[in-house]
């Protein structure tokens, strides 16, 4: 099987199944026709992963943002201290 580029498009690609195949594989002492392929896909998933926390982060960041908007008397940053977020720490 030859992976998809890493640059491709990586919207409907579902991390999950083939980490669980990677995982069942690995503990059932199998080895992979390519390490290279298993390789691709953790990498895969880890940049997915990344995308979606970005995405978690923006809408957390919305939120704090219409909250401050509707009470001036708080920081954007308070709303988000208060809800445990750390969605402001790549923006500062």
């Amino acid at each position: 099987m030859t992976p998809e580029p890493l640059t491709a498009h990586m919207s409907n690609f579902d991390p999950i199944p083939r980490l669980q195949q990677i995982a069942a594989t690995i503990e059932d002492g199998g080895h992979f026709d390519s390490p290279a392929t298993a390789a691709h896909y953790i990498n895969c998933a880890i940049k997915e992963i990344e995308r979606l926390r970005a995405e978690r982060d923006e809408a957390r960041r919305e939120v704090c943002q219409w909250e401050h908007h509707w009470d001036k008397t708080s920081s954007e940053q308070y709303y988000a201290d208060k809800r445990g977020w750390d969605c402001f720490k790549d923006t500062a």
